[in-house]
């Protein structure tokens, strides 16, 4: 499990440093010459893919690939709260409903 929660940062990280270079190049040409990045925190989550979605929603077969969206919902909401500045975007719109309804 550990191995597998590595190779999910590395991705996440490797997918951040992709992104702050898009934005590097489109805001190189600002008038300014100030880099201004936005970092927009988000998921992406595949319902079936390699586990069931309920398996992707509560974690479970971890062995398989290490994902819980409930988590994901649990925390996000609690760093959300911690300041209104922050946004966060999901677009599976499944595991939102579950989640939501489950409050």
């Amino acid at each position: 499990i550990c191995r597998e929660l590595h190779m999910v940062c590395l991705l996440s990280l490797i997918t951040l440093f992709s992104v702050v270079g898009l934005a590097a190049s489109a805001a190189a040409k600002a008038e300014d010459d100030k880099l201004q990045v936005h970092l927009i925190m988000h998921t992406h989550d595949d319902p079936g893919w390699l586990k069931t979605a309920d398996q992707y929603y509560t974690g479970a077969n971890a062995s398989i690939y290490l994902a819980s969206v409930q988590y994901i919902f649990d925390s996000v909401v609690t760093e959300l709260g911690k300041d209104a500045d922050r946004h966060f975007t999901f677009c599976e719109i499944s595991f939102l409903s579950r989640w939501y309804f489950e409050q």
